[in-house]
């Protein structure tokens, strides 16, 4: 399996876990290191402990309730998590939801950081895949995404029938297009299939 740009990133932090933690116990905040290694803080803060140093205690702002209401903006960045975003489960830990752009993008992850009302950092860009990562950590909000359908089940109602939904779900990973299938090929995804109207699609001008 190929190495992301995460795994490249923790990597390199592993290789210098003695002076991360030594800097941490000088005062650099998880945040900076997490910048400095172009990793999430979560990864920052599992060096520091594996070297036994006692976190300072930070406590990060964030709203938990903030996928309660289907409000337009709510749908939005659901559907943009939904597409490019991921849950983390693991045994005595709060789930932990990522997300990772290119550099270019950093701006967006820096809107769905307000939208959250979080304080958590957004990583420096990798070195080797120039990308950004940002995480939070909220059992409601990991557990409400999966109430919606994110991994399995029928997608929300409210949401199939979002245009704010199915627009964050293209600017996460998607395009719009027209395809020619075969009558008898099976439908794809069929939780995905745009509800109608809810996009206009110029369709391309013949060849010549």
């Amino acid at each position: 399996m190929p190495e992301t740009a995460q795994d490249a990133a923790v990597t390199r932090a592993l290789a210098g876990e003695s002076l991360t933690s030594i800097a941490y116990q000088a005062g650099v905040t998880l945040g900076q290191l997490a910048t400095a290694y172009g990793i999430t803080e979560p990864s920052v803060r599992g060096l520091v402990l594996r070297r036994g140093v006692p976190l300072r205690r930070v406590v990060h702002t964030l709203r938990h309730d903030a996928f309660d209401e289907l409000t337009p903006d709510a749908c939005y960045w659901i559907g943009f998590l939904f597409a490019d975003g991921s849950i983390s489960y693991r045994r005595n830990h709060i789930p932990q939801i990522s997300v990772g752009l290119a550099e270019r993008d950093r701006a967006h992850l820096l809107k769905l950081r307000t939208f959250l009302g979080s304080t958590s950092v957004i990583s420096a860009p990798s070195p080797t895949h120039h990308s950004c990562q940002f995480s939070v950590r909220s059992q409601r909000l990991a557990d409400r995404l999966v109430a919606l359908g994110r991994y399995q089940g029928p997608i929300n109602a409210r949401l199939v029938e979002s245009r704010d939904f199915w627009r964050g779900v293209v600017d996460g990973d998607g395009s719009v297009g027209v395809y020619r299938r075969s009558r008898s090929a099976p439908a794809t995804m069929p939780q995905f299939r745009t509800p109608p109207l809810l996009f206009r699609v110029r369709p391309r001008p013949p060849n010549g």
